[in-house]
């Protein structure tokens, strides 16, 4: 069936078809119920069919009546009728009853007001159906976007860092159900309280100071209920009794997320600002949908946490277990343990106590956090309070509430300052070798079973480490005891002056101390090693005295008995002869056996020569009185024997045969006066005049001098100077004698002439002067070599042999010292040092009492 549409006006009268097209085109065109009967009305009364019209419901009284107002005063009772009044049901299923109102003049023609009633009744379908359609297709958008919001968090739970997972979660929940504020707050299960995790819409001051506790405040109630709430009219609702209300929020939402095993992790928080619709039941399971995800990626990140950490822990404890093995130092590994502890096991304050292998007491070794003064300050014996009783029984004690335990928990706790600890035994081969102590005070976390369970997997790992570290700690102090020992042993053996050789059961040299290297010139790594037979025969010593060495070391490691040899003498062809005193003793180890002999050396060269030193030197005082006297005796004598010769050679000039025997006695008493005088002067103490002198020109003025002898006696001196001698403290008049003796010396032992060599030089490290005398004579046999220096000891026809014994007294008065080497058929070297400046320790008392100041005169320069 078509319908045909009606441009044209509809007047009075006119074609009914027309005005249904009229009436359906005026209402197709409104955009509301009232629009449209407005419309309607026009039509009819622009037609002239009627003056008034309205549309009222059923129940006058229920409102919503819109038409003429006169007209509407004429049915609700409030004006007398005019005209006729035609009412007319309208035939819709979008509004309630309601009816149609015409009035006009005249009656309507028939079927006008059905025609009106049903155009009228069409559009209000059609605008209904219209409304109808919107609110579905934006209840579908909704769906979708909270279907599209749920999945893309879904697919996030597995991607995304928690922080930022549940920051989406909160916004995309603000922003799906339209709201102006979302959060989320999760719960610590060590302090019990709600911190703000995420949010949306909230400052950030108010998400920094926010913190609820449990039953604090709404989401605190939820949390600790585990029920939703729905809260439309905050002012009304019981549930909120007490609770802090803010009037510019009109609708809200806590609820609260779970895990799988219900327990409550936190709360997902929403809210609307007046004059936003309240929320329903529909968007508290939309809301408990967000709140499912949130806890889902809470749990799943708790879990995937803990097992990472279960894992990095465990990791971490194999890697440190295998570091503490390999660590051989207790102090290292103790703190190793403590850092482990600490920073894996994740305690606050540890200590560690180890067992003293000496007083069997525990000592607190490695702190963490405890102050010192208030754990482990003293010793503690097995049995004894809470680590005793923890050493004692092998078990470990977790005290969680010490407040109310018993001693000694509560007496330990106390000084701990603390409420929980944990006390774990360190066992090693079925040993408690220490105790472990720790808490977690600074934080205030529980201890968990699951970290007192790592704690004890780890100490009983590190247990094995640290007995380990205890052996290796005491056998490193027995071996730096016993290298300390060594040590000193080697120290006591190179500081004694005598030589120390020991040799094994074998006979090889397994000790050789520095005298044994200085008396022998063999260094101790060369000694080591070698046969004793094999040393003595580097020594060049002659066959017998070898000989006598090997049989008295032999003899003590065969026998046992000690052997002593006194002033053994030693001549060595590559050391200097020595005198020794020889102990020859078994080595033997505290259970008596024997492993070897010690042989103790003592040099007594020094003290035997200086044993003939005082026996010369009483000699030469017993010969200097006696000379002293002869020549006292002798001089008055020859004084009187010289002048009645003299008197006899005047008086009796002409008797030549008189004259011939007065001469011989005037010569012989000269030579007797000659004799006296160098007795005199051998014997008398000698003044010394020191002043700086250089050796060089007393050498050129000596030479200058004995030039005509040394020319008689066809001897030429070759003089090789050193130009950088220092000037010396001497007398040069006595520096003068020594050299003139030593020079005449040297041309007699040439009768036949020759060349003598006379050198100079200086030692710079001590300042030292010396000046040699070498000639090309027969030369001294060795055993004249000794006695050269004794008075009256003389090889030549004449002479008093004290020319040497002169010489010697003067060097030595000078601080200095006289050498002298010669060999058969080559010649005789003399070899004189003097100090630059002599102490006046050097200087005999007599000296030293008339010329104590000379030595202090300051040093010239040294051209």
């Amino acid at each position: 069936m078509q319908t045909e549409v009606c441009t044209e006006p509809v007047q009075a009268g006119g074609d009914p078809l027309a005005l249904f097209c009229a009436l359906n085109r005026a209402c197709a065109q409104a955009e509301s119920p009232g629009a449209a009967a407005e419309e309607a009305l026009a039509v009819l009364r622009d037609a002239g069919f009627i003056q008034a019209g309205a549309v009222v419901p059923e129940d006058l009284e229920s409102g919503g009546a819109m038409g003429d107002p006169a007209l509407l005063e004429t049915l609700q009772g409030r004006a007398s009728p005019a005209g006729h009044l035609v009412r007319q049901r309208l035939p819709t299923r979008a509004a309630p009853a309601a009816v149609l109102c015409l009035a006009g003049p005249d009656p309507l023609p028939a079927g006008l007001a059905a025609a009106a009633a049903d155009a009228l009744a069409l559009a209000l379908d059609r605008l209904h159906l219209q409304n109808q359609a919107r609110e579905l297709h934006r209840q579908a958008e909704r769906r979708i976007a909270e279907v599209s919001t749920i999945y893309e968090i879904g697919r996030a739970i597995d991607s995304v860092e928690i922080d930022r997972l549940l920051q989406i979660i909160t916004e995309k929940a603000a922003r799906v159900m339209q709201a102006q504020a979302c959060s989320l707050m999760r719960l610590n299960p060590e302090t019990n309280a709600l911190t703000i995790a995420a949010s949306f819409g909230l400052s950030e001051d108010v998400v920094f100071v926010t913190n609820r506790a449990l039953g604090e405040g709404i989401a605190g109630r939820v949390a600790q209920t585990g029920e939703p709430m729905l809260i439309v009219d905050s002012h009304q609702d019981p549930r909120l009794q007490g609770v802090p209300l803010r009037p510019e929020i009109g609708s809200s939402m806590v609820v609260p997320m779970k895990d799988e095993l219900g327990r409550v992790l936190g709360v997902l928080s929403i809210r609307r600002r007046r004059p936003a619709p309240d929320f329903d039941q529909d968007s508290l399971r939309l809301f408990s949908v967000f709140a499912s995800q949130a806890a889902l990626a809470i749990s799943n990140f708790e879990l995937y946490s803990s097992l990472k950490g279960r894992v990095t822990e465990l990791s971490t404890l194999a890697d440190l277990t295998q570091a503490l093995i390999t660590t051989l130092d207790l102090n290292s590994l103790l703190n190793k343990v403590a850092d482990c502890i600490v920073n894996v096991v994740r305690f606050d304050r540890c200590c560690l106590f180890l067992r003293d292998r000496e007083t069997r007491r525990y000592v607190a070794r490695i702190v963490r956090g405890y102050r010192v003064d208030t754990v482990g300050r003293n010793p503690v014996k097995p049995g004894e309070g809470v680590v005793g009783i923890v050493a004692r029984k092998k078990m470990p004690i977790l005290e969680t509430d010490a407040r109310n335990a018993l001693q000694p928990m509560r007496g330990f706790a106390r000084a701990l300052g603390t409420n929980a600890f944990v006390a774990l035994p360190v066992m090693a081969k079925g040993q408690v070798i220490g105790v472990v102590v720790a808490d977690n005070k600074l934080t205030g976390r529980r201890i968990h079973p699951e970290s007192v369970e790592l704690l004890t997997t780890f100490v009983n790992e590190a247990g094995l480490a640290l007995e380990n570290a205890q052996l290796y700690e005491d056998r490193e102090l027995r071996y730096q005891e016993m290298n300390r020992l060594a040590t000193q042993t080697d120290n006591i053996l190179r500081s004694i002056a005598s030589s120390v050789v020991v040799t094994d059961d074998s006979g090889r040299v397994t000790r050789w101390n520095k005298a044994s290297e200085e008396m022998w010139g063999l260094p101790e790594e060369e000694a080591l090693g070698l046969r004793y037979s094999e040393v003595i025969q580097r020594f060049g010593l002659p066959p017998d005295a070898c000989a006598d060495l090997l049989l008295r070391m032999e003899q003590v490691r065969q026998t046992g008995r000690p052997s002593h040899a006194y002033k053994l003498a030693l001549h060595s062809a590559s050391q200097p002869s020595r005198i020794v005193n020889a102990l020859f003793s078994p080595l033997v180890d505290r259970q008596g056996e024997r492993q070897g002999v010690i042989q103790i050396m003592e040099d007594v060269t020094r003290e035997i020569r200086m044993e003939a030193e005082v026996v010369r030197m009483r000699r030469l005082a017993d010969l200097g009185q006696l000379a002293a006297t002869i020549a006292h005796e002798v001089r008055n004598p020859l004084s009187s024997i010289k002048g009645a010769a003299q008197l006899m050679r005047n008086e009796y000039e002409d008797l030549a045969p008189l004259q011939e025997f007065v001469g011989i006695i005037v010569d012989e008493v000269n030579t007797l006066s000659r004799i006296t005088t160098d007795l005199l002067d051998f014997a008398r103490p000698m003044q010394m005049d020191l002043q700086w002198t250089r050796i060089n020109d007393v050498v050129e003025r000596t030479l200058g001098f004995l030039a005509p002898y040394l020319e008689e006696s066809r001897v030429a001196v070759h003089f090789e100077g050193n130009r950088e001698v220092p000037q010396v403290l001497a007398d040069p008049q006595q520096i003068e004698q020594v050299l003139r003796n030593l020079l005449i010396n040297a041309a007699q032992a040439m009768p036949q002439g020759g060349t003598a060599l006379l050198e100079t030089g200086w030692n710079p490290e001590d300042g030292s002067v010396w000046l040699r005398i070498t000639d090309h004579g027969a030369g001294i046999p060795e055993h004249k070599l000794e006695t050269i220096f004794q008075p009256f000891v003389t090889s030549k026809t004449k002479g008093t042999g004290l020319g040497l014994p002169i010489v010697q007294k003067i060097v030595e008065n000078h601080g200095g010292t006289i050498c002298v080497s010669s060999r058969l058929g080559q010649g005789t070297t003399f070899t004189v040092t003097l100090p630059r400046r002599p102490a006046v320790s050097d200087f005999p008392e007599e000296i030293r009492l008339e010329s104590s100041p000379a030595p202090q005169a300051p040093l010239p320069d040294m051209e």
